[in-house]
């Protein structure tokens, strides 16, 4: 990393990852490095492996881990901001298409495909209530089997590189069955989907899972019963709706910033208050 550093003598370092973080940290530590870093968190909390008090800006996801890393750290408050997981502007907030008829269903499982989709397997055979799109992701043997099943209410979608394909899917369906990876449920809560949990892996989507349940973000479905039918006792109803879309009211109201512009302005803020150190050394 040291050598890395020298080598590409970048201005600002961006860190999504908690490895390299932790490594950057130390080297801070010891005076081996003097590039500004930022900790950008792609989780709903933050491990024990990312870089702390030595990294100069963090972009958290949430108000209650912005206080948790306050409890934890001399971090100044100033050098944190609640941006939620950031995703691609690409990734539009509002929400444009209005579609009449069924209502559609994405069922996504990350960029591999969807590893239990065959869990609901006879309730998407049988299912009536809804149009599925399963985002299959480069799992090339799941998209040929559900296209073999040549049901007109289950669509497979082969793996999409493009954002702007993916925020025209998004706004194609009325919410998402996926799992608590940060990034995915980002994106949805950016489109105010309603989104329901099919599995966690365990570790960082465990935690995530219980973040988001615990905040009603989520809906967690349970594989003894039937998908369809908890889908329709969450989307047919009212009450279940109103709490769902005011806990996601919630959640952007923390976001302290909402545009590609105000995380540029903190940007540049780091890098001056970088040259103004340069300028006093």
């Amino acid at each position: 990393m040291e050598h890395l550093v020298k080598e590409e003598n970048p201005d600002l370092i961006i860190c999504t990852h908690g490895f390299p973080s932790y490594l950057l940290s130390q080297l801070k530590a010891k005076g081996k490095c003097n590039v500004p870093i930022i900790n950008v968190y792609t989780d709903f909390f933050i491990n024990n492996l990312w870089g702390k008090e030595e990294i100069d800006f963090h972009f958290l996801p949430s108000e209650e881990v912005k206080r948790g890393l306050r409890a934890q750290s001399e971090i100044p408050l100033q050098n944190m901001l609640v941006t939620g997981i950031p995703v691609h502007e690409e990734i539009t907030k509002t929400r444009t298409v209005k579609h009449h008829g069924n209502q559609n269903i994405l069922i996504a499982g990350g960029s591999s495909g969807l590893g239990n989709i065959m869990d609901f397997y006879n309730d998407l055979k049988e299912a009536r209530h809804f149009h599925y799109f399963v985002l299959c992701g480069k799992n090339q043997k799941l998209y040929e089997e559900i296209k073999g099943w040549e049901l007109q209410h289950v669509t497979p979608i082969p793996y999409i590189s493009s954002r702007t394909e993916m925020n025209e899917l998004y706004e194609q369906v009325d919410a998402i069955v996926t799992k608590p990876g940060g990034i995915t449920v980002s994106e949805a809560l950016r489109k105010n989907l309603p989104i329901f949990v099919h599995s966690a892996l365990p570790g960082q989507e465990e935690v995530n899972l219980r973040y988001l349940t615990e905040r009603n973000l989520v809906q967690e479905l349970k594989t003894d019963q039937s998908l369809e039918n908890q889908l329709q006792e969450v989307l047919q109803d009212a009450d279940k709706m109103n709490t769902l879309y005011n806990a996601i009211a919630a959640y952007h109201k923390e976001i302290e910033a909402q545009t590609p512009e105000e995380l540029l302005a903190v940007v540049n803020w780091i890098l001056g208050e970088k040259q103004t150190i340069g300028l006093h050394a």
